[in-house]
């Protein structure tokens, strides 16, 4: 009698949880309907908020967070993330939906629902997740794996307001998150920042987590905090150069090699998007050809210059020395990663269409080899 009492509170409380949603969502898309923008932009600062919590609660310390192989860290879930992470993520999710349906109900963005970029997004996740998850040597689905899916579509469907607003909005995020670390260096250092770091190319310098789950991400959430600036700096001088300076302050000593290089093309890339149409015109000025014969001078003498330490600089006596040197060691394995990609590319041979699923690399994969 009493479980089924129990039962029944539990499925009674499942449909009104699921009603509150319905309604809350209908409520959602008719007070947004007139507007040009929902609130997808809300999703970075409640993703990273999530993530601060969790590091800052977790009273970890960075300095014994290097992982290996076999050495598994428990994970303890703090009390009060076991309630925020389930609302955040509903949160989320009605954010996004909202945006998907008030998308679908209006006429003039019928179309954007058959776009290639569209249907390219579902491929992918039906790739990259869906399949492993399903078909993979080790099958496992979790409802998590949903989220990409919902706020991705909703993110693609964006149009070029929403766009903009959401590059504003991670752009001042990211900020956010990373003043906070800093913040926090004074207060809890070992929570933050790795003195005894040695596997940088910068002997003696610290390494930066900040709030990250770890230095790696810090440097991928800088990169991408310098790429919106280049997109939208602010209008503001003096703020626009205090934010590129934390942000490359951070990258530099998150001393994440991928992110610097990383970083290096995807600006490369948007520099001469937006600006190659302006520099060609100056180059081929006739009117002004000062500005064309300065760069094809600095072409040819960089040319020249590379030729000549090519030529007579001992490049491979250098080159070989630092490959034996510790430093070198290190470079060539890529910090380690090669024993990592070697061993996903045994499990890709073992099963090379689905591979061997979504749980690779977890605790007990981990703990088997």
């Amino acid at each position: 009698m009493e479980q089924a009492i129990i039962i029944s509170s539990l499925l009674a409380g499942a449909v009104l949880a699921a009603l509150a949603v319905t309604i809350g969502m209908v409520g959602t898309v008719q007070l947004t309907m007139r507007r040009s923008h929902g609130y997808m932009h809300l999703v970075f600062y409640i993703i990273l908020l999530m993530v601060a919590l969790t590091n800052v609660l977790s009273g970890r310390d960075v300095t014994s967070t290097d992982l290996f192989f076999e050495e598994v860290a428990p994970l303890a879930r703090q009390p009060l993330m076991v309630y925020a992470q389930p609302l955040a993520s509903l949160l989320l999710l009605i954010v996004a939906s909202e945006r998907i349906i008030a998308n679908w109900l209006k006429r003039e963005n019928q179309a954007s629902y058959f776009s290639l970029l569209a249907i390219a997004y579902v491929l992918f996740w039906a790739g990259t997740v869906a399949a492993p998850a399903f078909l993979g040597a080790h099958p496992y689905f979790s409802h998590d794996y949903f989220y990409p899916l919902v706020i991705g579509m909703a993110a693609v469907l964006a149009t070029k307001q929403e766009s903009v607003i959401a590059i504003r909005a991670t752009r001042n995020a990211l900020l956010l998150f990373m003043i906070a670390g800093l913040l926090l260096i004074p207060v809890s250092p070992n929570l933050v920042i790795d003195f005894s770091y040695t596997q940088g190319l910068l002997p003696g310098v610290p390494r930066i987590t900040g709030l990250a789950s770890h230095a790696v991400t810090l440097g991928l959430l800088s990169q991408l905090s310098m790429l919106c600036l280049l997109t939208l700096p602010f209008k503001n001088v003096w703020s626009n150069r205090l934010a590129w300076s934390i942000s490359f302050g951070m990258l530099f000593l998150a001393q994440s090699k991928s992110s610097w290089i990383s970083f290096a093309v995807c600006a490369i890339c948007i520099v001469v998007v937006q600006g190659s149409a302006t520099f060609w015109r100056r180059v081929g000025n006739p009117l002004r050809p000062e500005f064309g014969v300065i760069f094809i001078v600095l072409f040819m003498g960089t040319l020249l210059s590379v030729a000549m330490i090519l030529m007579f600089g001992e490049v491979n006596s250098k080159l070989d020395s630092f490959f034996d040197s510790a430093q070198g060691a290190q470079l060539v394995s890529l910090t380690g990663r090669d024993q990592i990609w070697a061993i996903a590319y045994e499990e890709w041979q073992r099963n090379p269409i689905f591979g061997y699923g979504t749980t690779l690399w977890d605790a007990n994969f981990r703990m088997s080899i």
